[in-house]
């Protein structure tokens, strides 16, 4: 199909290319056709909004895009009372133009309705495990409710199987004693907060949280959980007593077999099998024959009436047939005091009633919708939010449980003929009536019977074809499908919920953290640029790369892109010269998919424009959209890359910077890059040698060194020695250890650290050792666990973390997990930083004044709270605070020194040391010690002792080791790769992400077995090594050579060192880590990244460094979550005088095409978002139409999604595509699609969409879609 599109719409796009008169610049050179003459549009800059009008834009579009309150527009008071109250009660609006012939329909669908509802509500009561009164008491109120608040035409309100053995399970869990009263009272309390939950949802206008309920996870949750009922209902079918309350099949199949010989009933079992296969054939014969739908809908009463009748007759309970016996008669009874608003099971209700309430309402909107669909009306979603929640709230109150929509009634409400709501009034009155004067009868109802009611209700839960089409269209989707059937089936309801919405958040990180990106190419005999994957016939253009980069650009990815682009380039490059074709000049990154950009993302450009800078290869970008040009200039990038190489189309692009007169060199080249190419033909001893070269890098590059190297890296190994031995002593002091652990971390005989990155690292300029933040963070959770930290379980526990900080570090480098520590977005990190500099030096005001007793805590508050206290008491030391104010001024004015001086960096880099010295011989000659001025006192000289037998392997703190080992490695990875990152790109070489995650793992669990806490690349160092002149990793081991002798030799030396000289050293380098520049960077650039960068500076500076990474990496998620469940649906025109269809708001001089609406979806489409996308499309046809007949236009008759920056599209966004073009289709409307990828091409025919759609109605541009539907030229 996808090759059909390219040939067939070929001479379309000829056509168009030839009648038009312009070439253009910049924008999605995808549907681009233009003509070789010299005029090129420039990018469109959209105008700048107010941050307000931005802010109010945003939550419009977001929380109120169906614009709610614009029917109240200028209308009167009573007015606006009385739309309001047809806003919450739709009765009052519909109601008015009820009638008899309607009445007829709503009364036979709720007769019909009730004769199921009826017998299910008393076996759905059972599956809850509450008495069989409950289920009708639920079937009287709820519908009634539901009737005057609820939008859909068709849902049959109550009881439903998969809820109530839901509620069943989680209700048992808390209280196992299901007879109990207390039991009750949780079930009416968890259904008072599934209500107010639902209520909520639809107040705050949030239902697009239950869309993360993908239609696959649905799938595979509801047929596992059909199984297990039905699997459940064994107890009643063979009349079993002692039966298993556990709901995994293995349970109940154990429970059955061992009951075999002495437990079953056979009468039981010949009444409920009878049944049973008399249910399934009702069911088989309505669904062959539809008209006939009332034979199944009225088998269950039959079932009933007709199992009640033998029994009583043939007295077969007293057989051992287990029946129903008493009904409670009457209405329900008030509950309301029976809700547990406070004690022990409040939380239990809260928490049972969030999940079923969740459920309950993903199972009413999506049947809901399917009917609304089919009957072509509206189905508002936060009202029916607020109608299920009002009716779930008001039935705690009168001893109902959690109801919702059931698809089985509905469904037979709608083949029933139903017009209305009122079918649900209909049938609730007759439960009521039952309630009355019926309930007598049920006494003798086997419960067999009821048994085979559920299981016969269940089967159709159970899609197969809808498992198989899932794995046609998606594997993904089909893993989280298996995920939650295998998860209800074989561990529990909940279980099964919690695998299927993991799987599918996974799924949404990996298609953002890894992106595809492609290689285009140029139609022949057009100037048309797509995938060589998807067209073959495309060819590559010589001197040039294209890429498309199919994703917006967020910290999630940026790395990963940037990387991508350059083994791209790397591996066409290789390949051309192979082919003896012209090198690369050129590389055009394609944006028109990436709809969005922030900080991170920013700084990855400016690393990729620097990185080709230095290959002599341009960037060049063609086609940003509204949002990224704009970041981009504020950002600057644009007068970085060259406004004169930001383009409109790809076409212009090639025409600028390509070869000049006819492209008749074209080539196409397949990509054959892999993992393991280098291996590929070597004989074993060269393999053995590369694999010994890739884990050890040093066996790779020591191959090359020289001298001249060796000068340079001595030299650099001697200056950050100088520099990193006060450090490390200061630093040792902030994890609150010994000084001679930190200096442990930068020598030893064992080769510790710094010596295991220089033979495994591949960065040429980190030095390796202990950092600030990473020590803070260290002390501060050790602290927390542990707080005297003098003991030797508290640096026991300091092993344990160093060793599981590297063994997650190693693990994430292993298993090239390496993409995890981009979740910690640049605007965090700089957030982070600056709060954690600000603690660290607030921290250090302890020793800078001589205080002699000062807060654990690190917060600002508590922090400001000490000194305070010690000034208001004179808890502070005056020689301390001159000795220690000197040597920060000092530290101070050398930094600034080395700062403006590039060539004097040294002199920063020793005036540590220089300190150090000169603060010790002052003290030791005025001997200030016995003053009051506090000193290091001793530092244990030697070499590390092992410590492998100190870590804990077991024992209540491995937990505890392994949890803030996790977090200060990945804080500890995160910092190193970052450093990395930045000066490989200065220096024009490699950085391997997975071999440093490998190398900072392995050197921290050496590390931890010699008596070493948590190392990293410090950035103040690495800097100093970077300026120093150093050319390979050896300048660890000089470093590390020289701590060593320090360690052996000097450390009686530091005995009398001031600890104020400590502080003043800490403070003075953190004061680097506090960026404002970087912060009014990120508010131009992205107002989301400030959020994350002030959410972790204030979680730092106010609560802790553990809660700010948690609150960054939070505000970072729900970026992403925001941007993939809110995309933009944007409105296409066609800039005059060419076939460019773009943007309007960026282009305003783009105009629409009569008749025709063409739509832009920027985003792929997942089951988070594809409900938005299919009604923001609808609305955008709505409003188009309302403002076209305004000005007397005509009509739209097609609707044209261009689908550029649809990258993916899972099953939940090709049901909304089935069901946008069944709406359309009654309104008279037709669908095509243009410019349709390669992956959502293949998903779109295994799917069948493209034969219901039409393989007419696809197109490879828009403009090929406007020459076939659009109208006339004359007519434009």
């Amino acid at each position: 199909m996808s090759q059909r599109v390219s040939d067939d719409a070929m001479a379309e796009v000829i056509a168009e290319t030839r009648s038009d008169s312009s070439s253009r610049r910049h924008g999605g050179g995808d549907d681009a056709v233009v003509t070789d003459l010299p005029y090129m549009h420039r990018v469109g800059t959209p105008p700048k909004q107010p941050l307000f009008q931005e802010i109010k834009h945003s939550l419009m579009e977001t929380f109120f895009a169906d614009k709610p309150f614009h029917k109240f527009k200028d209308q009167s008071g009573s007015r606006k009372f009385v739309l309001a109250l047809q806003s919450l009660f739709p009765i009052l609006e519909w109601g008015r133009d009820y009638n008899l012939k309607k009445f007829r329909g709503d009364f036979v669908s709720g007769l019909t309705i009730a004769s199921l509802c009826i017998p299910q509500d008393l076996a759905y009561a059972k599956l809850a495990y509450l008495d069989p009164w409950y289920g009708l008491y639920s079937s009287f109120v709820a519908p009634l409710v539901y009737a005057f608040m609820g939008t859909s035409r068709d849902i049959a309100i109550g009881p439903v199987a998969v809820v109530s053995l839901l509620l069943g399970s989680l209700l048992s869990s808390e209280i196992s004693d299901t007879k109990s009263h207390d039991y009750v009272r949780l079930a009416f309390t968890a259904t008072f907060f599934a209500g107010v939950t639902q209520l909520a949802l639809g107040v705050c206008r949030l239902g697009f949280l239950i869309d993360f309920l993908s239609h696959a996870a649905i799938v595979g949750f509801m047929a596992g959980a059909a199984i297990t009922i039905a699997m459940q209902q064994l107890k009643g079918l063979l009349g079993i007593k002692n039966f298993t309350t556990k709901t995994d099949i293995v349970s109940v199949l154990h429970s059955v077999w061992s009951n075999v010989h002495h437990g079953w009933n056979w009468e039981t079992i010949l009444i409920g099998l009878s049944f049973l296969i008399f249910l399934l054939i009702t069911k088989y014969i309505a669904k062959r024959n539809k008209k006939l739908f009332w034979v199944s809908a009225i088998s269950p009463m039959i079932s009933v009436v007709v199992s009640t009748f033998f029994v009583y007759i043939t007295r077969a309970d007293k057989r051992g047939v287990s029946i129903v016996k008493h009904i409670k008669s009457g209405v329900n009874p008030s509950s309301a005091n029976e809700i547990f608003f406070s004690g022990k099971y409040l939380g239990a209700g809260v928490r049972v009633g969030i999940v079923s309430g969740m459920v309950a309402l993903t199972e009413a909107v999506a049947i809901g919708r399917t009917f609304a669909a089919m009957k072509d009306y509206s189905l508002d979603g936060n009202k029916e939010m607020v109608a299920m929640g009002t009716m779930n709230i008001v039935g705690s109150l009168t001893s109902c449980y959690v109801t919702t929509g059931s698809f089985s009634r509905s469904a037979v409400n709608f083949m029933a003929g139903c017009q209305t709501a009122v079918s649900n009034i209909v049938m609730s009155i007759v439960v009521l009536l039952t309630l009355l004067v019926l309930t007598p009868l049920f006494k003798y109802t086997p419960n067999a019977v009821l048994a085979s009611i559920i299981i016969a209700a269940v089967v159709n839960l159970v899609n197969i074809e809808a498992m198989v089409l899932l794995w046609k269209i998606d594997k993904f989707d089909f893993v989280a499908c298996m995920g939650a059937f295998f998860g209800v089936i074989f561990k529990s309801v909940e279980i099964g919920l919690l695998i299927a919405v993991a799987i599918s958040f996974a799924k949404i990180l990996l298609q953002v953290t890894r992106p595809r990106t492609a290689v285009l190419g140029k139609l022949p005999g057009t100037t048309v640029y797509r995938n060589i994957q998807q067209y073959p016939k495309a060819a590559q253009i010589p001197g040039m790369l294209i890429i498309r980069i199919d994703s917006a650009i967020y910290f999630s990815n940026s790395n990963y892109i940037k990387e991508r682009i350059l083994r791209w380039l790397i591996e066409e490059e290789s390949q051309r010269t192979e082919s003896e074709l012209p090198g690369i000049q050129n590389l055009i990154v394609e944006m028109s998919p990436v709809t969005d950009i922030d900080t991170s993302g920013i700084h990855a450009f400016e690393e990729l424009y620097k990185t080709l800078q230095k290959r002599e290869v341009q960037l060049i970008l063609a086609n940003p959209g509204p949002v990224v040009i704009e970041k981009l200039h504020a950002s600057k990038l644009t007068d970085l890359i060259g406004e004169d190489k930001i383009f409109l189309t790809v076409a212009d692009a090639v025409a600028t910077f390509g070869p000049k007169g006819p492209l008749e060199t074209l080539f196409s080249i397949s990509d054959n890059s892999s993992l393991m190419r280098k291996y590929k033909g070597k004989s074993k001893t060269r393999k053995l040698c590369l694999c010994l070269q890739s884990i050890f890098p040093i066996l790779d590059w020591g191959r090359y060194y020289t001298i001249r190297n060796l000068r340079g890296d001595f030299i650099a190994g001697l200056t950050t020695a100088s520099l990193c031995i006060p450090q490390d002593i200061a630093y040792a002091k902030l994890a609150n250890l010994d000084p001679h652990h930190a200096l442990c971390d930068c020598a030893d005989a064992s080769f510790v650290t710094p010596l295991v990155y220089a033979a495994m690292g591949s960065s040429r300029d980190i030095a390796i050792g202990p950092a600030a933040v990473v020590s803070l963070l260290l002390g501060a959770m050790l602290s927390h666990d542990i707080r005297d930290y003098k003991s030797h379980e508290y640096l026991r526990l300091a092993f344990t973390a160093t060793f599981f900080a590297g063994v997650t570090q190693l693990a994430l480098g292993v298993l090239r997990l390496g993409f995890l520590i981009d979740f910690l977005s640049d605007a965090a990190i700089v957030g982070f930083m600056s709060g954690a500099a600000i603690i660290i030096s607030l921290q250090q005001l302890k020793g800078l004044l001589g205080i002699p007793h000062f807060t654990k805590k690190t917060d600002v508050i508590s922090g400001i709270g000490s000194v305070k206290s010690a000034i208001v008491h004179h808890e502070w030391n005056l020689e301390t605070i001159i000795i220690g104010t000197s040597c920060l001024i000092f530290l101070l004015i050398t930094k600034y020194i080395g700062k403006k001086h590039k060539k004097l960096f040294w002199v920063a880099a020793i005036a540590p040391m220089t300190c150090v010295i000169v603060s010790t011989i002052c003290v030791y000659i005025t001997r200030a010690d016995e003053k009051g001025v506090s000193t290091i006192k001793h530092i244990k000289g030697g070499l590390n002792s092992v410590s492998a037998n100190e870590i804990f392997f077991r024992g209540k703190y491995v937990v505890r080791g392994f949890r803030i080992g996790a977090v200060a490695g990945i804080v500890a990875l995160t910092e190193a790769v970052s450093i990395g990152r930045t000066f490989a790109a200065m220096k024009h070489y490699t950085l391997d992400g997975n071999k440093e995650m490998v190398a900072m793992g392995t050197m921290n669990i050496v590390g931890s077995l010699t008596s070493c806490f948590v190392a990293t690349g410090s950035f103040s160092r690495s800097a100093v090594n970077n300026m120093a002149g150093c050319e390979t990793a050896a300048s660890n081991i000089v470093l590390s050579i020289v701590v060593l002798l320090v360690l052996t030799l000097f450390t009686p030396v530091f005995k009398y060192t001031p600890n104020a000289v400590l502080s003043s050293i800490i403070i003075a380098a953190t004061t680097n880590l506090v960026n404002i520049n970087a912060v009014i960077m990120i508010w131009k650039i992205d107002k989301f990244d400030f959020m994350a960068c002030m959410g972790a500076f204030f979680g730092v500076i106010f609560i802790n460094l553990e809660y700010a990474l948690i609150i960054a990496v939070s505000i970072s998620f729900v970026k992403i979550l925001f941007r993939v469940t809110w995309p933009k649906v944007v409105v296409l025109g066609k800039i005059p005088g060419t076939s460019i269809y773009r943007n309007i708001e960026q282009y305003p001089k783009a105009f629409q095409i009569t008749a025709m609406l063409i739509l832009r979806v920027d985003s792929p489409i997942y089951f988070t978002n594809c409900n938005f996308v299919k009604d923001r499309i609808l609305r955008w046809l709505r409003y188009e139409n309302e403002e076209r007949a305004e000005c007397e236009l005509a009509e739209i008759e097609y609707v044209v999604v261009d689908m550029s920056a649809v990258s993916d599209i899972d099953s939940s966004g090709i049901r909304s595509f089935e069901r946008l073009y069944h709406s359309l289709e009654k309104i008279h409307v037709q669908l095509v699609l243009a410019n349709v990828g390669k992956i959502v091409m293949e998903k779109l025919q295994e799917s069948k969409l493209t034969e219901l759609i039409g393989r007419d109605k696809i197109f490879l541009s828009v403009a090929g879609a406007v020459i076939t539907y659009g109208p006339k030229r004359e007519e434009l």
